[in-house]
Order: structure tokens, then sequence, then C-alpha cells
């Protein structure tokens, strides 16, 4: 146990933290990839995705110029067929007729929605559920507690995935995309989606939690922390002294 002490020159411990108990929590470990940063005003998801080199990461920024389901479909130009899933906390009307469409056209060959138990109470005065259900009936949608919004299309060719600030809607705010064609990331949010729809009944569900994600780490595995360094002096608003 390493101390730190303040501009006072009380001593603070500083210990280190327990491994989190609960195998529910699921960590990705990754080599640093190479990756490419984008700073957008343009109305296109298609300049900032229509092509991507391989091998890469993508980290776009965007003021709300363009929605996930942009990016999907933006995508799915390149790939061709492919099979679909998302997670978002909302949708709107217009983005699932979209999706739709799209599924009429065979740029989607299955798709997946895993949405939070409030989309239905939220969307239900607006008929958005009962409309997401007939389009693409409840053994493709899974409801949980979930803010995540994420997306993976993947056929033989290609394994992408897509992690974001945004829903599946449009949101005229700044989002943040990160764009990913490595096999292996989008494997682990494939796990997910797949140990949701074992362990959730299909269709709309009263509220419960992710029972399935204690399953994704079956050997309960700790999580290394790092050694606590040596830390001089902190003085308040001034420099820190070695």
């Amino acid at each position: 146990m390493a101390t730190q002490e303040f501009r006072t020159g009380d001593a603070v411990p500083l210990i280190e933290a327990e491994p989190p108990k609960s195998s529910g929590v699921r960590v990705l470990k990754r080599a640093l990839p190479a990756r490419r940063h984008r700073v957008l005003r343009t109305a296109s998801a298609r300049q900032a995705l229509g092509y991507w080199d391989e091998g890469y990461d993508y980290e776009i920024n965007t003021n709300g110029e363009f929605s996930l389901l942009d990016v999907i479909l933006v995508l799915l130009e390149r790939t061709g067929p492919a099979d679909v899933s998302i997670s978002t906390w909302s949708a709107g009307l217009y983005d699932v007729e979209v999706a739709n469409r799209f599924m009429n056209t065979g740029l989607i060959r299955s798709i997946r929605f895993v949405l939070d138990v409030s989309f239905k109470n939220n969307g239900g005065s607006r008929g958005y559920s009962t409309l997401l259900m007939d389009m693409f009936g409840e053994e493709c949608i899974r409801t949980t507690r979930t803010h995540a919004k994420f997306v993976t299309i993947t056929n033989d060719e290609f394994k992408l995935s897509i992690s974001s600030t945004a829903n599946l809607n449009e949101n005229k705010r700044l989002e943040i995309f990160h764009f990913s064609d490595d096999p292996a990331r989008a494997a682990w949010y494939l796990g997910i989606v797949d140990e949701l729809f074992q362990d959730v009944k299909p269709g709309w569900n009263p509220d419960s939690g992710a029972p399935a994600l204690g399953r994704l780490d079956p050997s309960g595995t700790k999580m290394k922390t790092g050694k606590v360094a040596k830390v001089g002096r902190l003085k308040i608003g001034g420099n820190t002294d070695e």
C-alpha cells in the first residue's frame, strides 16, 4: 500500500481496489489497433464511412448530422447482404420503416433487436412498439434493462461492429461512433446478443436485468489492477513536486 500526501503533509493511503466479484462484468482486451479519426461537418454518413481501409478502427465525431441507422445502411452498401444485430435504447417510427424497406431489398438477411424495457411504454402511445412487432415479429426482439448502443453487421466476408453514443433515431446533438472491422470485436458484441436471445423470452417482457451476462465469463476471471505508483506531494493549484 502506497501513500500520497496532501499539501498539509497528512498521509493519505492509496489502496488497490479489490477485483470485481461479479462475473457479469465483461472486458474485451485487445492489442492497440490502428486507428483513424475524422471530425465531420457533413450531412452525409456515406462521406464518413462509405469507404474504409481494412484493419483500421475509426472514431467519428459528428454534430448530429446523421444517425446510427444511416451508418448501418451505408455500411450495408459495401458489405452486401448481411446479418444485423442492433442494441438501442430508443428508435423512431421512421427508422423501423426504413429498416423494413432494406430488408425487402435483401440487404438485411436477418435482424435482431435488443431494446430497453421502456420502449414499449415510451413508444406505445405512438404505435412504435406495435409497428416494430408487426414488421419483424417477436422472435427478432428481446427487451432488457439496457442503455447500450451497438450494431454488428456480419456475413462470410465482413465482421463489422459499431458502438456509439447515438440511438437508432436521429438526434441533433454531438455524437461519437466507433467503427471496426475486427472480427474479434464483432464476436464480442454478438456474444452479448446471443446470450440475451437465449435467456430472455421473445417480444416484450417485464422489467428485468440481463441474466445471461453472468455466463459470458464462466470462469469468473478476475481483472488485474495495476500497481500503485509512488507519487509526490500534491500542490493544489500548482505543479506536482517530484
